[in-house]
């Protein structure tokens, strides 16, 4: 019996729900479409974990991971899962799934596998992508954009934040209510 790729789409509100960036650390988590080798799933995913561990399955090869740019949105992220299901489909008939003496692992053949990885790797986001608010405001006198000044309420605060979040429709940016306070309480009467 032969095992049949199941593409399963990502559903929810977030622009960029691949998009995690740990306090503290450099470099976003990474995102990556996830093969199941055992029964054809076929999600898209980001690590949770620091550093370079994996779960057993994926360090054994049951469970393989094509990295992905996190900044795609659930709409780019979707069409790409439907778009490298035929390949995924590939890999997984030349899969061989078995025990090898101590554990239960995967192999595939490089040229197999070489294909699904070139798609997920060329996809880039249409949107604006994920930016942190200090960057996203870098080339622009806030302040002076929204009308913040040392007086502005946490009421009229929360108004502008929204406006700003509003204005930057279609990228996600983070730290907007934290930049806005900051340079708020940075004002002087």
């Amino acid at each position: 019996m032969s095992i049949h790729i199941h593409v399963q789409h990502l559903e929810g509100e977030a622009l960029h729900p691949l998009w995690r960036h740990y306090a503290g650390e450099l470099q976003p988590q990474p995102a990556y479409i996830e093969l199941d080798l055992r029964d054809g799933s076929l999600v898209a995913g980001y690590s949770g974990e620091i550093g370079n561990a994996v779960p057993a399955d994926v360090w054994n090869g049951l469970i393989r991971r094509y990295p992905i740019n996190p900044d795609l949105t659930e709409r780019e992220i979707n069409a790409l899962l439907d778009e490298i299901a035929p390949s995924a489909q590939t890999v997984l008939d030349g899969a061989r799934v078995g025990w090898d003496g101590s554990n239960y692992s995967a192999q595939c053949t490089r040229d197999t596998e070489t294909p699904l990885e070139e798609i997920a790797a060329s996809w880039q986001t249409d949107s604006g992508g994920v930016w942190d608010a200090d960057d996203w405001f870098s080339s622009v006198d806030a302040a002076s954009e929204y009308g913040i000044t040392a007086t502005t309420t946490d009421q009229e605060l929360a108004e502008v934040v929204q406006k700003a979040t509003d204005d930057a429709w279609g990228t996600t940016v983070n730290g907007i209510d934290r930049y806005f306070e900051a340079l708020r309480d940075g004002l002087e009467d």
